[in-house]
């Protein structure tokens, strides 16, 4: 038996995490790949030659650069190619980090096509409303930039709010939303003047955001994949779920949802206003007040108070309820003053009861 130690790398949960997901996705992959060999066989339009080429453009695509004088792939840099995958993957990011969150709640945020709607409506509203003649294009950008994110976080608010004060399934909620933002954002874009007069083939769009100066910036990454669609959007996509990765995992607020997540129960037990975190969650509100603007100063101090008092206790009903995960509880005595206790420590308590009572 082999006693060499693994490296801590390999011990840690995202490493799991990603590789369970490098595996995932190659099983796609080669799961595609025979269903392409087998259709290739079966059909003598295709053959297993063009079976094959199928399957290397569908592993490889953003890498060919088209086919010699034979008829042959050929494969290279293609910056082309690279600049547009970058400028398709900004959305699926930016939605796939939205989900994330909601999933890290406990909450299975199917929305995200109408929240994208919602938020792509109201920025192209923006921008394209907003005389760039009058005003700066960057601060037109900007305006449209913050009314896509507030517009996408009121849209997901509004399951948010019926799974926390209603209890109706967040599923069934996103699902009906999706489809209302599909047919509301048809209409308000039939109804407005922003649709395309210009292109007599493109009525049926709108105008891009370069039609009033104010598209998003390319950032130099035009002159690193030239003839691309490639803009900007990817680092901010990539700056934001790096954020948001911070959020969950360094601070307060990201413990509080994986809380909710665990068990929604146990974490309004240890003083964590789930139903805030539910809506927050779905709306994806990434800076959040600590408690309601309605309530007094001397209500929050109260409350810290109640919350400092039943903090011990609560800590160690979250380290029994949410699991033997490897988290710090933060108690407190009624005095106020804090420790920190890892769930080692009160799994090592719990036991040690265990042993008392076998």
């Amino acid at each position: 038996m082999s006693n060499k130690v693994k490296s801590p790398l390999m011990k840690k949960a995202p490493t799991y995490s990603l590789r369970a997901s490098i595996i995932s996705i190659l099983i796609g992959l080669l799961t595609g790949a025979v269903v392409i060999l087998i259709v290739g066989a079966f059909n003598p339009l295709i053959s297993l030659k063009g079976a094959w080429d199928g399957i290397r453009l569908v592993l490889f695509g953003v890498l060919s650069t088209g086919r010699d004088a034979a008829g042959a792939l050929t494969f290279g840099f293609n910056p082309t190619n690279i600049g547009n995958m970058l400028f398709r993957a900004t959305p699926l990011i930016l939605t796939g980090v939205s989900v994330a969150v909601a999933f890290k709640t406990g909450l299975f945020n199917i929305g995200a096509p109408g929240q994208y709607l919602a938020g792509t409506t109201a920025s192209l509203f923006l921008a394209l409303s907003i005389p760039s003649s009058s005003v700066p294009a960057w601060l037109i950008w900007f305006i449209a930039f913050l009314g896509g994110v507030l517009a996408g976080a009121l849209w997901g608010a509004i399951p948010g709010l019926l799974k926390a004060t209603l209890n109706i399934n967040e599923v069934i909620a996103c699902i009906m939303t999706n489809w209302i933002a599909a047919s509301l954002v048809t209409w308000l874009f039939d109804i407005s003047n922003l649709k395309n007069m210009v292109e007599g083939n493109k009525t049926g769009y709108v105008y891009k955001t370069t039609y009033n100066g104010v598209a998003t910036s390319k950032m130099g990454l035009d002159k690193l994949f030239p003839g691309s669609q490639v803009n900007g959007g990817i680092i901010i996509a990539i700056i934001m779920a790096i954020l948001v990765y911070i959020m969950l995992e360094k601070t307060t607020f990201g413990y509080e949802l994986k809380a909710c997540g665990a068990n929604r129960h146990a974490a309004r037990y240890a003083g964590i206003h789930d139903r805030r975190n539910i809506v927050c969650s779905m709306s994806q509100r990434l800076i959040t007040e600590r408690y309601h603007g309605d309530e007094s100063k001397k209500d929050i101090q109260e409350k810290d108070t109640e919350y400092l008092a039943r903090s011990r206790a609560a800590a160690e009903y979250c380290a029994r309820t949410l699991g033997w995960h490897r988290i710090e509880c933060t108690a407190a005595d009624a005095n106020g003053a804090k420790t920190m206790r890892s769930v080692e420590d009160i799994n090592a308590e719990i036991l040690a009861e265990l042993a008392g009572i076998l």
